[in-house]
């Protein structure tokens, strides 16, 4: 999930992960049907509309960036629509900027005057009570930018709480940063008999996102303390409310096969026996300082492995969970011959809803203009997209969302590529959002195949999920509605 440009944000003599090879382990996930999610193959090219940045008069310099390709921020309003959105940003990238991207875009990135009041606006209308900034919110034992946002929020009346941001399998240059060190125990060595810092096994995000460090021993009870009393230490320190606890994943994977074949024999194989204890100890240690647990990376690839046993034992204590992606159009045509792609959705938003559990939905509109996720070349993805592409995907995700949504637990959280960088670092806004359709009437209802609708009290939420129009007349009958369909044709 993190991304990052080079030693942004790093505490300034950080070295960056030492470089090493490493044989990539095959992914058990390979052999999943899956379809192309490129633009190109999708047809999205016939939603562009230009000029490329939507109401460019009507927005400052730094919304510009923020937010080239939706409503302006001040046209927001406090919405009851059933949709919580919610809200991120990317400030502090402004200032490692190149000093000519800065001139080009015109902005520091400062918000100031008219700008900062409509911004303010826009936040506190958006109905998730969580804000999250990529940029300053690095559990590290000092936090300056993160408690100087959180002191503008306080001053502008934002009623939002800030998610922090860190990782306990590995040493990501942060979270121990000016703290005695850790005994070398505390690390994984191969040979495993080895304490020699040179031994240590490391890790490395192999996808272009700047991540990796000196991979935890956390089969170890005292080193799982350790690890806890960091993190909690730094919370405390700078009143940090809630975090992220970022690679959470099932078994050691970190999402991705991304570890060097030299590890201790069997230590693979008793990663999750490991993980869930770190996690619990985690999550009860800072309930009892009124503090909330987000995990990302447990539900990674669920469609094809995760179950919601396994689920279970992850969250227990946690406040909620950050999804990434979970609406994928490459995973449409999964199934386990017990249930579709769907109807294990269904599954695991049921589950979680069970469990009161918060779901960060993260959607992301940069899969769409890459080639299927993995181009380097993050801002290129701007020059791929304009504001019609990018208003329907903002509309097709939000439409998604509401098909599954259980209880105002479900957050969405939307961003699209921007000139400055990706994923991160848009703080986009479509009025579509605010609309009004009351509450769910009843669960999701499938139409034809991949079509779908959700009826609302005050309207209802329709999903062509294929690549031709469907044209629903009254005369179309679906178990679970009774009343008569309009005569309408979806686009897809």
């Amino acid at each position: 999930m993190h991304d990052r440009t080079a030693n942004n944000g790093r505490p300034a003599d950080t070295p960056s992960p030492r470089p090493r090879d490493f044989n990539q382990r095959r992914s058990i996930e390979l052999g999943v049907p899956s379809e192309s999610c490129s633009s190109e193959m999708l047809g999205l090219n016939r939603f562009s509309a230009l000029p490329k940045i939507f109401a460019a008069k009507s927005k400052g310099p730094a919304e510009r960036v923020l937010n080239p390709f939706g409503d302006p921020w001040w046209r927001s309003k406090p919405s009851n629509g059933p949709l919580q959105v919610m809200t991120s940003s990317c400030r502090q990238l402004f200032h490692h900027l190149a000093p000519e991207l800065a001139a080009k875009l015109g902005t520091t990135g400062d918000l100031s005057g008219p700008e900062l009041t409509k911004h303010a606006a826009f936040l506190n209308n958006a109905r998730s009570p969580y804000h999250y900034d990529e940029t300053v919110s690095h559990l590290a034992p000092s936090m300056p930018d993160f408690v100087k946002l959180k002191t503008l929020f306080a001053d502008l009346g934002i009623r939002k709480k800030l998610i922090g941001y860190t990782v306990v399998n590995f040493s990501d240059g942060y979270l121990l940063w000016g703290r005695p060190p850790l005994p070398e125990h505390a690390y994984l060595h191969y040979p495993q008999d080895s304490l020699d810092p040179a031994d240590r096994v490391r890790f490395r995000d192999p996808s272009g996102l700047d991540a990796g460090g000196d991979v935890f021993d956390i089969r170890q009870a005292d080193v799982r303390e350790m690890i806890v009393d960091a993190v909690e230490h730094c919370m405390l320190a700078n009143e940090v409310e809630a975090v992220l606890i970022d690679y959470a994943v099932r078994r050691y994977a970190f999402g991705l096969p991304s570890l060097a074949n030299a590890v201790p024999e069997g230590w693979v194989d008793a990663f999750q026996e490991s993980q869930i204890p770190l996690l619990r100890l985690l999550c009860h240690r800072l309930r009892k300082s009124d503090r909330e647990v987000f995990l990302n990376g447990v539900m990674l690839d669920s469609i094809t492995v995760t179950e919601p046993e396994m689920v279970k034992g992850h969250l227990n204590g946690a406040a909620g969970i950050v999804w990434e992606q979970p609406f994928r159009w490459e995973w449409r045509n999964y199934n386990n011959g017990k249930q579709d792609y769907y109807q294990r959705l269904d599954q695991f938003f049921a589950m979680l809803a069970a469990q009161d559990m918060h779901v960060i939905v993260k959607s992301g509109t940069y899969r769409f203009h890459g080639t299927e996720d993995v181009t380097p070349d993050w801002i290129s993805r701007f020059g791929a997209t304009d504001q019609g592409i990018e208003r329907h995907l903002a509309v097709y995700a939000a439409a998604f969302a509401l098909l599954f949504m259980r209880g105002s637990k479900t957050q969405f959280l939307h961003t699209h590529p921007t000139e400055l960088y990706d994923i991160y670092c848009s703080e986009a806004y479509f009025k579509e959002w605010d609309t009004d359709i009351g509450v769910p009437s009843g669960p999701r209802i499938e139409i034809a195949a991949h079509v779908h609708m959700r009826a609302f009290s005050r309207g209802i939420v329709f999903l062509n999920n294929t690549l031709e129009p469907f044209k629903l007349t009254p005369e179309h009958r679906t178990a679970g509605y009774l009343a008569r369909f309009p005569s309408v044709t979806l686009e897809p």
